[in-house]
């Protein structure tokens, strides 16, 4: 046995060597892979939704919001259908075309940009929501990405238009209705005090 180690040293040289490059090879592509794991989880992630505000009747708010954890840098935000050009344009629709129309320099971690939007189905000439919006955020990468972040989104306006809502007693909403069923009753019954004073 040892006889054959020594006229095949070269060999079993040559056989190490090549073991050697490939688990440096494994170990370069691993932690190559980590890294980009890292930087994948650490990237700012730009969402755009639509939110139904509270307390509000035919209005949804427009949200670009950064979800990641790191800022957002030189972020566009472009709309198909745009809202400059497009028949949905009310009264708000085009603070969200001027807001949107030059890149923003910086969206920090966690925050928003909200934008109301009056989605009044009854009066289409008035509404700002077309039935499907497509919106596509771009923004900065870093530089051994090739090519910046880009996301598009689609929001159905039906998927917000039709919610619908309980509203609880003990609720401000709730309580109101109360206040404005009594105060009804009460003008009711003033009403009646008024017309016997005046016969």
């Amino acid at each position: 046995m040892m006889e054959w180690v020594a006229t095949n040293d070269q060999v079993i040289a040559g056989i190490a060597g090549i073991a050697t490059v490939i688990t440096a090879l494994v170990a370069v592509f691993t932690l190559l892979r980590a890294g980009l794991d890292s930087a994948e989880r650490t990237r700012p992630y730009v969402v755009v939704e639509y939110r139904i505000p509270e307390y509000s009747y035919r209005r949804l708010e427009l949200v670009v919001r950064n979800a990641g954890p790191t800022a957002a840098r030189k972020l566009l935000v472009a709309f198909d259908p745009p809202f400059e050009n497009s028949d949905f344009v009310g009264d708000m629709a085009g603070y969200v075309a001027r807001r949107y129309r030059e890149p923003i320099s910086t969206l920090a971690p966690g925050q928003a940009l909200t934008s109301n939007l009056i989605a009044d189905l009854d009066n289409e000439h008035e509404n700002d929501v077309p039935e499907i919006l497509k919106a596509t955020v771009t923004y900065k990468s870093p530089w051994w990405r090739l090519g910046n972040y880009k996301d598009a989104f689609i929001l159905q306006r039906f998927v917000y238009t039709e919610q619908t809502f309980t509203t609880s007693s003990k609720s401000v909403s709730g309580r109101l209705e109360t206040v404005a069923k009594n105060i009804g009753g009460v003008q009711k019954e003033l009403n009646g005090i008024m017309k016997k004073l005046s016969e």
